[in-house]
């Protein structure tokens, strides 16, 4: 009689334990679902915050290009950059930091240095070119005669480049500030590589059929702005010919 009682007892016991057991697993493995519920929020939350990135056309740039251009897009900080000398174009501290809003997001907050101005430094554009040499990247403003203001961000070095060989990256662009003073970017298109080109006779930021983007002659005088393949960008200056008020160039 004793024995059966003990018998019972153990089989109870052991029934009690098969129950937790079973109560246990069932409650680990409902928590699985949930964990990768919230995996799966996040992942559409960066997938938000990521936006326009278009991951087939980044696959098509240099693995250095992509990172700037993914950083750019995922970091948007409040641009604030600082000025070493002044600005006859850009004189306003809103425009200059609406401009920096649009530079790969590393270059954001730079101290930016006047390196040349023909209100200080005369029109030639082989002393810009000069006092240009090493400065990577660099930013060429432009006013015309009738006092349409555009420029370009620039990721090569002026005195690497040539007729027959360009520099830049995938990081320049050109831009304008339109007649309500709102800046006006354009990335590179990615048709061509035509970045930036300098002969003895003048210097050029992009390239097409139908012109250059930029084009300035060797007196920092007379120069040309036409739709352009490279940054897909509209004429800049007032006319497609323009004569040149005064130009700057910036070390950023």
């Amino acid at each position: 009689m004793i024995v059966a009682l003990i018998v019972s007892l153990l089989l109870g016991l052991q029934l009690l334990f098969m129950l937790l057991s079973y109560r246990f697993f069932r409650n680990v493995r409902g928590r699985q679902p949930r964990e990768s519920t919230v995996e799966q929020s996040s992942t559409e939350r960066n997938q938000n915050a990521i936006g326009a990135w278009d991951a087939s056309s980044a696959s098509a740039l240099p693995i250095a290009e992509q990172g700037s251009l993914l950083s750019a897009t995922l970091n948007a900080p409040e641009a604030k950059v600082k000025l070493n000398g002044e600005s006859s174009i850009v004189s306003s501290e809103s425009d200059w930091n609406d401009l920096a809003l649009a530079f790969p997001s590393r270059f954001q907050m730079s101290t930016l240095t006047r390196l040349f101005s023909t209100d200080v430094d005369g029109f030639s554009l082989a002393h810009m070119c000069l006092n240009l040499r090493g400065a990577v990247p660099s930013l060429l403003l432009f006013e015309d005669a009738n006092h349409a203001r555009f420029g370009a961000f620039c990721m090569g070095d002026w005195s690497m480049a040539s007729e027959l060989k360009s520099t830049g990256t995938g990081e320049n662009f050109v831009f304008k500030f339109d007649a309500d003073g709102n800046v006006q970017t354009y990335p590179w298109s990615r048709t061509n590589k035509s970045y930036q080109i300098k002969t003895k006779n003048y210097i050029a930021v992009g390239t097409g059929r139908e012109g250059n983007a930029i084009r300035i002659d060797s007196e920092l005088l007379h120069g040309t702005s036409s739709y352009c393949e490279t940054f897909t960008s509209p004429t800049l200056s007032s006319n497609e010919q323009f004569e040149c008020l005064r130009a700057e160039a910036w070390k950023v």
